[in-house]
């Protein structure tokens, strides 16, 4: 491990300033990751994690300039003053929290968020150390409405890293344009915040962990006040995947290398409902209960228990929710080959490749017989069915599915862009007849077409 140059940047703080290179892309790039030491000091009887910010040095800037490790950037020394003025003022920061860079900001960035570090070769232990990531100020609004996690998937596509990048480039453009909003099921459903809280898909099950100690009432008073919670969360030192979604596609996930088996997601809403089920939707996880259900799961969460749900239908997930304990969060190790990789959820091995593409509604009072989110619940079994029913080698389609459903009737019409054999339109018939109708409140039809193997 090289030697760093140490900068005595306040009475108690120091920070140690490492040049160093890892492999990003097609090849390897030069860095300087700054890390301080002395801000538990400033913070006096409040605990605070140390810091570190992790530079990439640009292609024909400095590199090409031979920047050596007495020359480095400093920027974010300021930047570390600036955040020692506000510890010594009685402030804390913790993982997923977000502090304003004033009016100009640094490098272009108004605003920081504190993640956990990335453990990059030949640099000291980063265990319990928060990673410094710069974000636009349109970011960080996506952020607060939309939660951290999602926005962090959005940088991680773009920047081609897994779990997200603790580096920071000075080119790196903002993802959205001023005032940018998205049609997303969190945009209308009342919010509880809940720090360090995870939700992981492994196989059918979603895990969720609630640190224990941690005030869930807001959280049970939403639930039967309004019946709908929603609540945005952390990804989990166990995720080796994590969800990506943005308006107009379907769910996937990513990963650095190899399948996952355990993909982080971005939220979990719980709402009230007719029926039990459980779903993924968008970049995360929805679970609708019973009433009898919905008492036992609040009952369960203000007694300080464990809930565990577990569903008939293969098409629902199951879900867990735990009570854990505090402990030093293990550090990502940094990925030399991390790239994304879409992984198609909801479909088995082999199975054909299936994506709605359109959805009309033929209702005679369109959008009023249901709720857009039942729909999507309805659509994600389709395609589920869809998949495993049909091989990923038979040839390209486009299926449409006329559901016709009121509360007495639920049947399908079947067309295609092809002539379809009738053995197999009574197959897909009786097997969308297994599937659970979305629920209406009057008659509805819906018209849905699948595009089936398209490249």
């Amino acid at each position: 491990m090289q030697s760093p140059v140490i900068v005595n940047a306040s009475e108690n703080l120091k920070i140690d300033v490492f040049q160093h290179q890892f492999f990003l892309g097609d090849r390897f790039r030069q860095c300087f990751t700054y890390m301080t030491r002395g801000l538990q000091s400033s913070a006096g009887n409040k605990h605070q994690q140390e810091m570190c910010l992790s530079l990439l040095l640009e292609d024909g800037g400095d590199e090409a300039n031979g920047m050596s490790p007495e020359n480095f950037p400093k920027v974010p020394i300021r930047i570390f003053q600036l955040l020692e003025n506000h510890i010594r003022r009685g402030q804390h920061f913790t993982i997923g929290d977000a502090t304003r860079l004033g009016k100009s900001g640094f490098f272009g960035f108004s605003a920081v968020y504190y993640m956990p570090a990335v453990q990059f070769e030949n640099l000291p232990d980063c265990r319990n150390v928060l990673a410094l990531i710069l974000v636009h100020q349109t970011e960080h609004e996506f952020a607060r409405k939309y939660g951290h996690t999602r926005l962090l998937s959005r940088i991680g596509k773009y920047c081609s890293s897994f779990p997200y990048p603790t580096w920071n480039t000075q080119r790196r453009p903002a993802l959205f344009e001023t005032g940018y909003s998205e049609a997303t099921v969190l945009a209308g459903a009342p919010r509880a915040d809940i720090p360090d809280l995870t939700a992981d898909l492994m196989g059918s099950r979603v895990r969720v962990n609630i640190p224990a100690g941690t005030a869930i009432s807001q959280v049970i008073e939403l639930l039967r006040s309004d019946g709908t919670v929603a609540i945005f969360a952390e990804l989990s030192e166990n995720a080796n995947a994590c969800l990506y979604w943005v308006p107009g596609t379907q769910p996937g996930a990513y990963t650095a290398t190899g399948e996952p088996t355990c993909i982080g997601g971005a939220f979990v809403l719980f709402e009230s409902g007719d029926r039990t089920a459980g779903h993924l939707l968008e970049d995360g996880f929805t679970f609708t209960f019973d009433q009898q259900t919905l008492e036992s799961f609040c009952d369960r969460l203000a007694n300080g228990q464990d809930f565990v749900m577990v569903l008939a239908h293969t098409e629902n997930l199951e879900l867990e929710v735990h009570r854990s304990s505090g402990s030093v969060r293990p550090v990502f190790a940094y990925c030399a080959k991390a790239a994304w990789h879409p992984i198609m959820l909801n479909q088995a091995p082999g199975g054909a490749n299936v994506h709605c593409s359109s959805i009309e509604d033929l209702s005679d009072n369109p959008a009023t017989q249901f709720t857009q989110a039942d729909l999507d619940h309805y659509i994600h079994a389709v395609e589920s069915f869809l998949s495993t029913s049909m091989a990923q080698e038979a040839a390209s389609l486009i299926l449409t599915i006329r559901s016709i459903v009121s509360r007495d009737e639920f049947r399908h019409e079947i067309s295609a862009n092809v002539e379809l054999n009738q053995d197999f339109i009574a197959y897909i018939c009786d097997g969308l007849q297994q599937l659970a109708p979305f629920p209406v409140t009057s008659h509805a039809i819906v018209d849905l077409k699948f595009d089936i193997n398209h490249t």
